[in-house]
């Protein structure tokens, strides 16, 4: 991550997003020809200053060696906060971490600026942040200051990186950097840079980097890997099908040895160890689609056409998700059950949840999603990347995801066939709240909103995108599932025709809300929902008094149990799978404790408050 010191500088002050443009006093275009002219000038000074300089040689000096009474900076700050500068903390360590500088074979980014700006301080808080840290094997610091000499740099990165077993003992810095890499990712900050002018210093510096890139593991150990993930640790069933191993190796040898490729189709391989389903995988067109030597897609794309079409439908769904998006396992299986893709099979008596959860686990088994444990007391899952681009690609023609703040597709290439549309909201200036404005305003045209089903915002709002939305959304009346991450606005601002949605099957609105944010208050029209996640809405007073018009409502996600507590008449919700408090009210019908006995799907703990209220005894029994 080097610094580099410019001797020109260009400053573009941004205006705040309300304050209008400064009023110009002055003829910019006489003032760019002065500006352009005094550049000229200053470059022929420059020059002839160098050309001085190397005539007087070597000894001539009139002033103390600036480098020599330079401090040399350590990775450690002496502010151990940052001020000012979080958002740009933030982007960079979400690029190099696991964006798009994630995967990246080698990635140079420069923080440039004026001395005493805080340049160093904002390196050194990205060198020790914890994501950081687990991100990246190897993480050297080295200070570079005046003196840029390539080969001392490179011998003095080769001290920082730990020995590995049966290196080179008489090997130069370069390969020793090249031997103790391989395999692991390397975070390297030069800071301090001043100058670094001549280009083949500059790529002889980054020689033994390229060396050490991550490569495919070798055939023998990769074979191995490959026969691991089909057999697990069962030598006997690798015995008794070795006359598959033949096929299998050359299988392996497509995979790129790539340990992603290996885990999808030594899963798929596993689930019928016959020559008959081998040599089919083997002999598949799919691998005609190869784009290079690292190209490892048409093995994932062979993998997910023989998942059955109910995993296809769920897994294409993952492509609606922003990367590294961390599912939580039951908000995948609501998102599933709010498209109605989870069916159960002939004869199959079994809870749409339950077969959303089956459908889970064979994701997770054929390597599609993976488990990465429990947070806060609930199971996360995420995609790989390359995973998540081929989810992308397999959806193209319904599913479309947008951030706006780089959009990959222009409005003209949007397809009419859209029916699913996700929006990643990240807007940090002016700029780029205009051009996303405009975005949605030509998208207007393109879109055919009437027919979406399915409605996704992630980050963070802006006034301004909510009523570019409300206008764009104003026909998105066939709407089925609705998914707000992170609103601080009312839906109806959002979708000013919101309750005329009358197909919604799925509605998730999380954020922090301000105090003065209404949770929808005619939920009685939206007689088709399934699930309702308000959980995040911790000041719901009272609930609609004929919320229990909403028969086939098996979720009602809340953070509160006394919520629960207020549905009148709750045992017209046949369908509901949990109930986590009801209180028994003195004459009061439509709280009496028989109301329980009509939840026939109910399930999981419940409390009961005030049974001292309960007129009839019989009616305990219920």
């Amino acid at each position: 991550m080097p610094k580099v010191v410019p001797t020109t500088w260009t400053f573009n002050v941004l205006p705040s997003i309300h304050d209008e443009p400064p009023k110009l006093r002055f003829d910019r275009d006489n003032a760019s020809r002065r500006i352009e002219h005094i550049v000229e000038q200053m470059q022929l000074i420059e020059k002839k200053f160098s050309s001085a300089i190397k005539l007087l040689g070597s000894d001539w000096s009139t002033t103390p060696n600036i480098a020599q009474n330079r401090p040399i900076t350590l990775s450690e700050s002496i502010e151990p906060k940052l001020y000012g500068r979080e958002l740009m903390m933030k982007r960079i360590i979400d690029d190099i971490t696991k964006g798009k500088h994630c995967h990246g074979v080698l990635t140079i980014i420069p923080i440039v600026g004026p001395g005493g700006i805080g340049k160093t301080t904002l390196a050194q808080h990205i060198y020790h942040n914890g994501e950081v840290q687990e991100h990246f094997d190897v993480r050297v610091w080295t200070c570079v200051s005046l003196n840029f000499n390539v080969n001392k740099l490179i011998e003095e990165i080769q001290r920082y990186i730990p020995k590995v077993d049966r290196e080179s003992s008489n090997g130069t810095a370069s390969e020793l950097i090249g031997q103790r890499l391989k395999n692991k990712r390397l975070l390297l900050v030069l800071d301090d840079i001043w100058d670094c002018s001549d280009e083949d210093e500059w790529k002889q510096l980054l020689v033994p980097f390229k060396k050490s890139q991550v490569q495919g593991i070798e055939n023998k150990d990769f074979e191995e890997f490959f026969l691991e993930i089909i057999f697990g640790g069962d030598d006997q069933s690798r015995k008794e099908h070795r006359f598959l191993l033949e096929t299998g190796f050359k299988i392996a040898g497509r995979l790129k040895g790539s340990p992603l490729a290996a885990k999808t189709v030594g899963r798929l391989l596993k689930t019928h160890l016959d020559s008959v389903h081998w040599t089919r995988i083997l002999e598949s067109k799919e691998w005609e689609h190869s784009n290079g030597k690292n190209d490892i897609m048409p093995a994932l794309k062979l993998s997910f056409d023989y998942l059955s079409s109910q995993l296809q439908q769920c897994f294409s769904y993952c492509a609606l998700f922003p990367q590294d998006y961390k599912f939580k396992k039951e908000d995948l299986i609501n998102f599933w059950i709010g498209q109605e893709v989870l069916q159960a099979s002939h004869g199959e008596n079994k809870r749409v949840e339950d077969i959303g959860l089956s459908h889970l686990t064979m994701l997770v088994n054929y390597g599609f999603l993976e488990n990465k444990g429990e947070n806060n007391g609930r199971t996360c899952y995420i995609i790989h990347d390359l995973l998540h681009e081929l989810s992308r690609k397999v959806s193209s023609l319904e599913c479309l995801s947008i951030d706006i703040s780089q959009p990959e597709v222009s409005p003209s290439e949007v397809l009419s066939s859209i029916i699913h549309l996700s929006i990643n909201i990240s807007v940090e200036d002016r700029q780029t709240l205009k051009k996303s404005v405009e975005y949605f305003n030509t998208l207007d045209t393109k879109l055919k909103v009437e027919k979406l089903r399915t409605l996704m915002i992630f980050g963070e709002d802006h006034g301004c995108l909510v009523k570019a939305f409300g206008d764009l959304f104003r026909e998105a009346k066939g709407l089925c599932v609705i998914f707000l991450s992170s609103a601080s606005y009312n839906v109806e601002d959002l979708l000013h025709n919101f309750y005329r949605i009358v197909h919604l099957r799925y509605l998730r609105i999380g954020g922090s809300f301000p105090d003065q944010t209404r949770f929808p208050n005619k939920l009685s029209i939206f007689y088709h929902m399934i699930i309702m996640d308000a959980k995040h809405y911790a000041f719901i007073d009272d609930l609609p008094k004929d919320m229990s018009n909403l028969v086939k409502l098996h979720h009602f996600l809340v953070q509160d149990d006394a919520i629960h507590s207020s549905i009148v008449e709750v045992g017209k919700l046949k369908s509901l799978q949990e109930l986590r408090r009801f209180v028994v009210k003195r004459e009061c019908k439509v709280f009496e404790l028989r109301q329980i006995g009509y939840l026939e799907e109910l399930c999981g703990s419940l409390r009961i408050d005030s049974l001292e209220n309960v007129q009839v005894p019989k009616e305990a029994d219920c």
